[in-house]
């Protein structure tokens, strides 16, 4: 259900993530990074509120934890701080 509705706010702004027609294969952590860089911040709440506040910091962390992060610099400090 959650997976839907991550995939709905990709159906209603392609640009998300553009390189694919195949938005049911993305994990729900492309979903977030790529809102996290190139969304707006309703997309954002958007997100929060369909995967929870709890279950959105665990997965903001796993992808933070990576030894390579693809979230920008400016937005990942921006949201250590808010997520904080």
């Amino acid at each position: 259900m959650q997976k839907q509705k991550l995939i709905k706010i990709l159906s209603e702004d392609p640009t998300l993530i553009w390189y694919t027609n195949a938005k049911d294969s993305v994990s729900d952590e492309s979903i977030f990074e790529h809102v996290l860089n190139y969304g707006n911040w309703e997309q954002v709440q958007e997100v929060i509120r369909t995967l929870g506040k709890e279950a959105t910091v665990e997965l903001y962390h796993k992808l933070t934890s990576k030894p390579r992060c693809n979230i920008r610099h400016r937005t990942k400090h921006y949201f250590d701080l808010y997520f904080s």
